[in-house]
């Protein structure tokens, strides 16, 4: 049976160390400057700046989506109804473009993550590295109905890319590995959170 093509991101599944995931994550705020819109699942960048809540509550870090050359700090989870004293923002599912809105972002090191794969994945691919598919090195945009996120695992740079690392399928009926867009296991290869901190 096919796969249904319904991307969603990236999604916590679990710990390299075999622990089940379990929705730790870091307050982090998507500033209104940032003119691209954000969606659950997409992996983002430190930005290199905060920002201090309105209600008190603390300074955190601004994240952006990332780019397939970025330097990856996490993956968003969640958004908040309402971020640091603004507004409730009850409409949307996802962060529109140009406003500023907190999300819950679950960090790259140390976690497992299920994303689907735009084309085929072989058994003999497990182990290998790939890119999330971009063009003109942007992500797909996501879904502003559902909210999710529109990223995807590059089939077509396995063993080439280097964002990510296969290193399992997703167990699921109707998860065919035999036909086009599995799911796979995979652990974010490029973070900022490992090596030599690089932000961009």
């Amino acid at each position: 049976m096919a796969n249904a093509d319904a991307a969603f991101g990236l999604r916590p599944v679990g710990g390299l160390d075999g622990s089940p995931y379990n929705g730790g994550t870091i307050r982090c705020v998507i500033a209104a400057g940032d003119s691209t819109a954000t969606f659950i699942g997409d992996p983002v960048k430190l930005s290199g700046t905060g920002v201090t809540a309105g209600d008190g509550s603390g300074t955190y870090p601004t994240v952006v989506q990332a780019t397939a050359d970025a330097q990856i700090f996490g993956v968003v989870t969640a958004f908040e109804v309402a971020g640091g004293g603004n507004a409730p923002n009850l409409d949307n599912q996802y962060r529109v473009a140009s406003t500023e809105r907190f999300c819950q972002v679950v960090p790259a090191l140390d976690n497992l993550f299920a994303i689907q794969a735009d084309e085929d994945v072989e058994i003999a691919d497990i182990g290998n590295t790939a890119d999330l598919v971009n063009t003109l090195n942007v992500i797909t945009a996501g879904s502003t109905v559902t909210g999710l996120s529109g990223a995807e695992l590059d089939s077509s740079d396995i063993d080439t890319g280097s964002n990510l690392q296969i290193l399992g399928v997703y167990n699921a009926p109707d998860n065919d590995l035999a036909t086009d867009n599995p799911v796979v296991i995979v652990r974010i290869n490029e973070s900022v959170l490992r090596g030599d901190g690089t932000k961009a």
